[in-house]
């Protein structure tokens, strides 16, 4: 396995760890103020960084295709089994979860529309000067990132069909894609950035504890919230910036070498999928609310390892990039 090639499967380990410790986390972040802590820290840059790796791989309009067919058949797949279930258990509820991705769902219909997206704009980029390709990349992800400032302040732009998210995390999609080798070239392993983003990355951590939890979701507009349009745009850039600062410090700390977990990171989409099985674990588990946290870590680890090895045999059949 190539340097490069364990950098990303430990960076992916990370991020899926993160993932399945923030559902974890989920039930007591309101009765333990450490947990809550780690939770909006892990929301204000693993699905961003996430989103960001994705798109890394698409630099051909053909790849960007095939990722969405890819996974928006997973998707289909995983929803449909969701509406067979709750068809049978809470019929009444169907129409709710005909429009909304299940849970973590949402991000494989996100990741099927930046795929068709991004597929189109580089098709269209294809047909550009060489000398103009530069700027335009820019000026679409300028315009993607103030687009996503902007769909707050729109009420029909929520959690139907993960409309919402899907703008929001354009800009870190379309980044990956069209900047991402570079991006990660410059900072990883070069820990003398490290003195610099952290208490850039700290200092912005405070200030986005004056935001609802759930904000950090990206899900809904700033109505929501009860939100003026100025103030949740402000916000909104806010925790941008933020997740710029804090998945720069991943990508700096994210070890080059190869451990036990690294292979972990070559199939995560398994991980993702099925790890919400195992969080209604937590609720058959009698614990005290300051021991939420080590359960959630004991949980988190379990789910992602035990799903992980199971899977084994499935490695390389799937080309989501998660």
């Amino acid at each position: 396995m190539k340097i490069r090639n364990i950098y990303l499967c430990n960076l992916k380990v990370i991020l899926i760890f993160c993932v399945v410790l923030g559902h974890a986390l989920e039930r007591d972040i309101h009765a333990n103020h450490t947990a809550q802590m780690i939770y909006r820290t892990l929301y204000l840059f693993h699905m961003p960084l996430f989103t960001f790796l994705s798109g890394l791989g698409m630099k051909k309009s053909s790849s960007c295709f095939k990722q969405m067919c890819t996974a928006l058949k997973i998707y289909l797949c995983a929803q449909g089994v969701v509406l067979l279930f709750f068809l049978i258990v809470q019929p009444e509820s169907i129409s709710h979860h005909l429009t909304r991705p299940y849970w973590h769902l949402w991000y494989l219909l996100s990741l099927s529309c930046w795929c068709l997206l991004t597929g189109v704009l580089l098709e269209v980029l294809r047909c550009v000067p060489a000398a103009k390709i530069k700027h335009l990349k820019a000026v679409i992800f300028v315009s993607a990132v103030a687009l996503g400032l902007l769909c707050g302040c729109f009420s029909g732009v929520g959690r139907e069909f993960s409309l919402s998210r899907t703008i929001v995390f354009l800009p870190f999609f379309l980044a990956g894609a069209f900047w991402g080798q570079g991006i990660i070239a410059r900072t990883s392993g070069y820990c003398k950035f490290f003195p610099i983003v952290l208490p850039i990355a700290a200092a912005l951590f405070f200030l986005c504890e004056k935001l609802p939890v759930s904000f950090l979701y990206h899900a809904a507009g700033y109505h929501t919230f009860g939100m003026a349009s100025l103030y949740g745009i402000v916000a909104r850039l806010l925790c941008y910036i933020t997740s710029v600062a804090f998945s720069t410090l991943i990508l700096v700390l994210c070890p080059k070498k190869k451990y036990l977990t690294t292979q972990m990171g070559c199939d995560t989409l398994m991980i993702y999928l099925l790890h919400p099985l195992f969080i209604p674990v937590l609720l058959y588990i009698p614990y005290a609310p300051q021991d939420s946290l080590l359960i959630s870590l004991i949980l988190a680890v379990y789910a992602a390892a035990g799903i992980s090895l199971s899977f084994r045999w499935t490695r390389g059949i799937y080309i989501v990039h998660l």
